[in-house]
């Protein structure tokens, strides 16, 4: 129910709402046909979070395609800035991950590899299975001497909290500084 709102008026909002998400859905699907190199990975970035946010869990393969998704954005906007590198263990790919967990902190790490002087500006992922468990690295190569950046720490929030529901205390999502590299 919406609030204050008689059901009858919120049945007729909530059919506006279904209608607008398929011409938006049909308008992705027309970009990424009219563009390819560019409108795929957008339409995977918004089918991404318009039809998996509902699933408890995906698998690290499905979930890495909407990281490619980002990237192919991330390297249109910054092709001559970023670098970006990926190594993924074959073993990992079925592991069950929340949807739309690892997307968030790549381009975090992009946006504070952006953040970095002129020079290498670069984001490394790195995923195995060690010991049972997924591991997964995301490095960029911004500098602890930059000044911090505003951010509020939402999305490493918001996942850690993703993280504990569908795993509770088997998970762990960390942050560490490590010295400038020379």
């Amino acid at each position: 129910r919406w609030a204050r709102v008689p059901s009858e008026t919120g049945n007729l909002v909530w059919m506006g709402l279904i209608s607008q998400a398929g011409v938006a859905i049909g308008l992705a699907t027309v970009i990424a046909e009219v563009y390819p190199t560019r409108g795929a990975p957008i339409r995977t970035l918004f089918l991404a979070t318009t039809q998996r946010s509902s699933q408890a869990a995906v698998s690290l393969a499905e979930e890495l395609n909407v990281v490619d998704a980002f990237i192919g954005v991330a390297r249109a906007r910054h092709a001559d800035s970023l670098s970006f590198t990926r190594e993924v263990d074959e073993a990992a790919l079925p592991a069950s991950v929340p949807p739309l967990s690892l997307q968030p902190l790549v381009e975090n790490a992009i946006q504070f590899a952006l953040q970095s002087e002129a020079g290498a500006r670069a984001v490394s992922l790195l995923v195995r299975v060690q010991h049972g468990r997924l591991y997964v690295r995301i490095t960029n190569s911004r500098s602890q001497r930059s000044r911090p950046s505003s951010g509020l720490g939402i999305g490493l929030r918001n996942t850690r909290e993703r993280l504990a529901h569908l795993f509770g205390r088997d998970q762990a999502l960390t942050l560490t500084l490590t010295a400038d590299r020379a």
